[in-house]
C-alpha cells in the first residue's frame, strides 16, 4: 500500500497515536524538573615511558619502541583509574592532604577515564562542583606522583612518566547522559503511538475510504457520495 494509507490511519487514529508521546513527554518533564545537576570536571596527562639509560655501546631503542611502549601504557593505566585500588589511593590523599573524607565508592563512581594517542583525560561527575574539582586535581596528583607503582615497576629506568598538561580548574553542567535517556524515551513513545494506533485500525472491520473497498472487495469504486448534509 502507498504511504498515503498509512499516513490516513495515523490521522484517523489520531488520539491513540499523540496520547502515548504526550503521556511519556509528561513524565520525561517531572524527569527534568525533578532531576538533581550533575557537574563535570576534566584533567589531561601526558604518559610515556622513561628513556633507557645505556651504554654507548649497548643496543638501544629508538623513540619509535619509546612511543609505542607508551600507547600499550596508557591503555593499562585508563583501567586503573577505574579501578578501586586508585580510588581507595585517591581517597587517602584526599585525607592526608586536604582533611576531606570522600570514600573510595564515591570516587570509584564518580571518575571515568580516556585516552587519545598518550593523552590520558580524566572526567569526575558529581552533584556538587567543588567536589568535582577536588577529586579530579587529587587524582591528576596521585597519578603523577605514582603512576609508577600500579605498573610494578621498580627500576628508574622502566618508570612511567605522567605530566599534568591540563588541571581541573572549574566543573561545568553535565546532563548528556540524562538528555540522551530522556530522548530515548520519547522515541520510544512515539513509536508506540504508531503501534497502537495501527492495532486500533487492525481491530476495526469498517471500511473508511475508497482504496480499503477496493483492496477488500478487488472491485473498482466508480463514485463516492460525499460525508456530511446535502442542500
Amino acid at each position: 500500500m502507498e504511504l498515503k494509507y498509512y499516513l490516513s490511519i495515523l490521522r484517523r487514529r489520531w488520539m491513540p497515536f499523540l496520547m502515548v508521546p504526550m503521556m511519556v513527554g509528561l513524565f520525561v518533564m517531572m524527569q527534568i524538573i525533578g532531576a538533581d545537576t550533575t557537574y563535570s570536571a576534566s584533567a589531561q596527562l601526558s604518559v610515556t615511558r622513561a628513556p633507557q639509560q645505556l651504554e654507548i655501546d649497548d643496543f638501544r631503542y629508538n623513540e619509535y619502541y619509546l612511543f609505542l611502549s607508551s600507547e600499550f601504557l596508557i591503555d593499562d593505566l585508563v583501567e586503573i583509574v577505574h579501578g578501586n585500588v586508585f580510588a581507595q589511593d585517591v581517597h587517602q590523599r584526599l585525607l592526608d592532604e586536604q582533611g576531606v573524607d570522600i570514600s573510595a565508592g564515591e570516587i570509584q563512581g564518580s571518575i571515568t577515564a580516556d585516552r587519545q594517542h598518550r593523552i590520558l583525560t580524566i572526567d569526575v561527575s558529581s552533584h556538587d562542583p567543588d567536589r568535582a574539582v577536588l577529586i579530579a586535581r587529587v587524582a591528576t596528583d596521585q597519578l603523577h606522583a605514582d603512576a609508577t607503582r600500579y605498573f610494578g615497576f621498580g627500576e628508574d629506568e622502566r618508570s612511567a612518566v605522567v605530566e599534568p598538561v591540563q588541571i581541573a580548574e572549574h566543573a561545568g553542567p553535565s546532563m548528556g547522559r540524562d538528555q540522551v535517556f530522556w530522548a530515548l524515551q520519547l522515541a520510544v513513545a512515539l513509536f508506540g503511538g504508531v503501534l497502537l494506533a495501527f492495532f486500533i485500525e487492525y481491530l476495526d472491520d469498517r471500511m473508511h475510504s475508497s482504496e480499503m473497498v477496493e483492496h477488500a472487495l478487488g472491485l473498482d469504486v466508480i463514485a463516492e457520495v460525499p460525508r456530511g448534509k446535502v442542500d
